[in-house]
């Protein structure tokens, strides 16, 4: 008995608190700073990052031999000659050993950037920095472009873990071979291109909303 009058004595005191609050008829607005960082950290999740549940396992091959016959010559860094691919209903999977590496250089080098883009803020290791910050170690390094239009471009570089994530939920990945690297090419509407490879023991991403031929040419030049 005494615990129900109990209660009964917490409801009335809060429905008598509650009204007291100020209201407000106004909705709450992220800053644009917020919604630009959000948007991108979905694209990242579609682009080379999933934490889907309920993924279906479509086909499993090994791809030995479809990457041994885009090779020209070996590459540096062993195993990133050899894939085993797993195909998702909405990803691609790209299995490769793991480079032990636990920290690497920061800066990244860009040998073409289309034009219009600038670059506009850069992070390490998840931390805003100064965008002409030189010789850092770490462990992700983020570079991020914008056009006056609204445009962008994320490329990043990361020690390889053994698993390389590329989307192809609405459209196939495309494997290609350049100067003795793998390059998956993945698209998505609208006009968003992605590129991702491994060398060194390095994976580099490369996404964004550009053409296919400047996010190819962005990638070849870019260490």
């Amino acid at each position: 008995m005494k615990n129900d009058m109990f209660t009964e004595a917490c409801v009335l005191a809060q429905e008598q608190w509650v009204p007291a609050f100020l209201k407000t008829e106004e909705e709450h607005k992220f800053s644009r700073q917020f919604n630009q960082r959000m948007d991108r950290l979905y694209s990242k999740m579609r682009g080379g990052h999933y934490h889907r549940l309920t993924k279906t396992s479509l086909s499993i091959l090994v791809a030995a031999v479809l990457i041994a016959t885009l090779m020209v010559a070996s590459i540096a860094y062993a195993p990133t000659r050899r894939y085993l691919i797993e195909v998702f209903d909405d990803h691609t999977e790209f299995k490769t050993e793991d480079s032990g590496l636990t920290s690497i250089p920061m800066d990244i080098h860009f040998g073409f950037i289309p034009e219009g883009f600038e670059l506009v803020e850069r992070e390490i290791d998840g931390e805003t920095c100064e965008l002409d910050i030189e010789g850092k170690i770490g462990m992700v390094s983020d570079y991020h472009f914008e056009t006056p239009d609204g445009r962008w471009i994320d490329a990043s570089k990361y020690p390889a873990a053994g698993q390389l994530d590329v989307d192809s939920e609405d459209h196939s990945v495309e494997v290609i071979g350049h100067d003795d690297i793998v390059y998956f090419l993945s698209y998505s509407e609208p006009d968003i291109y992605g590129v991702y490879w491994l060398k060194s023991g390095i994976q580099y991403d490369l996404g964004g909303k550009l053409t296919r031929e400047d996010a190819l040419k962005m990638a070849y030049q870019m260490w």
